[in-house]
């Protein structure tokens, strides 16, 4: 992409979603780093503490869900011209705290398939049923990685 036409972009985007592009792009090398650094557990977990809901969570709007899904494109955007190209997972967890900072109640999702003979995986957010910024998606979702699991033959602890 041309400077010039990233420079007609940036200006189509309102001061709030600007605010939010930046955000995103200096958050990405850092939730990268984080993931290396101390693994997905101990980042999901550092996020929640961080965005921890002190009122009681609502259920999304239809609004909310579109402002939810704009978050969730500016930070495909950030993902592919920010700072360092960030791949699904820290795109998913930005997004995911976003939205918990809104008061709402997204779904972190990882999911895998098989394409073209290869496994696949991939996060994204879901907010209200509704999978932010992917339009069309058909990964199996994998249960949460903090689950416990039971030994093969045993009832799982967890549903």
């Amino acid at each position: 992409m041309s400077i010039l036409h990233a420079i007609r972009r940036w200006r189509v985007l309102d001061r709030r979603q600007r605010a939010w592009l930046i955000v995103f792009v200096a958050a990405l090398p850092a939730l990268r780093l984080s993931l290396k650094l101390r693994g997905y557990r101990r980042t999901r977990s550092l996020i929640d503490q961080w965005w921890t809901v002190s009122a009681p969570v609502r259920q999304p709007s239809r609004r909310d869900v579109q402002a939810a899904d704009d978050l969730a494109q500016l930070a495909q955007i950030a993902g592919r011209r920010g700072l360092t190209v960030a791949t699904c997972l820290p795109q998913a967890l930005a997004v995911y705290a976003a939205v918990r900072r809104r008061g709402l109640a997204p779904a972190l999702q990882i999911g895998v398939r098989k394409h073209d003979n290869r496994f696949e995986a991939h996060a994204w957010v879901e907010l209200g049923g509704t999978s932010l910024a992917q339009p069309e998606l058909d990964h199996k979702v994998l249960s949460h990685p903090q689950q416990q699991f039971a030994a093969p033959g045993q009832e799982s602890s967890t549903p």
